[in-house]
């Protein structure tokens, strides 16, 4: 995510990650550096026909999931891991920003797209933020999405947003988690929650990340350098 990021709270047992790459060689290379940060990878699927078979076990709290396969793709991979492992939080890795990868999936249910071109330091920090619940999207992926505002998908009519749903919802692009969302507005965090879901109802999203990006491409919501330019007047009370 842009903007100040903090640092997720430590966990008792280790995070356990799904791997999903074609490529064997990247992928053991992440399940190394991961290995030496303490988590647990419980598997690695090279292609999209592999990721079912691993779906049976304990659920993995965070998968990480390449862009695109052989035979498939990585939002096809997504939809599958979302529907076996309901609460496992996926991440999308991908070589460049395409707003078409990434609103595929985003829609597929990812809940972080960031490109390949990162250390391993921030490897390691993108796994353990999704495993703490936080969304997760690149700056230039970002940038792509919001070159698109203007132009809301066809068929998906948009209630508009009160000024308070759309705050809720920029403020959370910047800072991406909800606890430090609330915090930031000055609200409780089961208040921010009501507001957001009032947000993500009205536009038909099924997550976050969804509901920033469809309210990014509808022009209903700022991108953070805008964020904080709004008067307080403008607030709903």
């Amino acid at each position: 995510m842009s903007g100040s990021v903090v640092q997720p709270a430590a966990r008792k047992r280790p995070i356990r990650v799904l791997l999903v790459d074609d490529h064997r060689l990247t992928a053991e290379m992440i399940r190394v550096v991961l290995d030496r940060a303490g988590m647990e990878v419980v598997g690695m699927a090279y292609r999209l026909a592999d990721v079912g078979p691993m779906l049976t076990g304990a659920p993995a709290h965070v998968a990480l999931v390449d862009s695109g396969m052989p035979d498939g793709r990585g939002s096809q991979a997504i939809r599958e891991i979302r529907r076996g492992w309901p609460t496992c939080r996926c991440v999308l890795l991908t070589g460049y920003a395409d707003p078409d990868i990434a609103e595929e999936a985003i829609g597929a249910g990812a809940d972080g797209v960031m490109l390949k071109d990162i250390g391993v330091d921030e490897l390691v920090d993108i796994v353990r933020h999704a495993a703490a619940g936080h969304v997760l999207l690149a700056e230039s992926v970002l940038a792509s999405l919001v070159e698109r505002t203007g132009d809301p998908p066809r068929h998906r009519p948009l209630k508009p947003l009160t000024d308070r749903e759309r705050t809720v919802l920029e403020v959370l692009l910047t800072v991406g988690d909800t606890e430090v969302a609330a915090s930031r507005l000055g609200i409780t965090e089961s208040t921010y929650r009501v507001h957001l879901h009032h947000a993500m109802r009205k536009l038909g999203a099924e997550g976050r990340l969804q509901a920033i990006s469809l309210a990014l491409r509808a022009g209903l919501i700022r991108p953070p350098d805008a964020l904080f330019h709004r008067s307080a007047g403008d607030q709903d009370p």
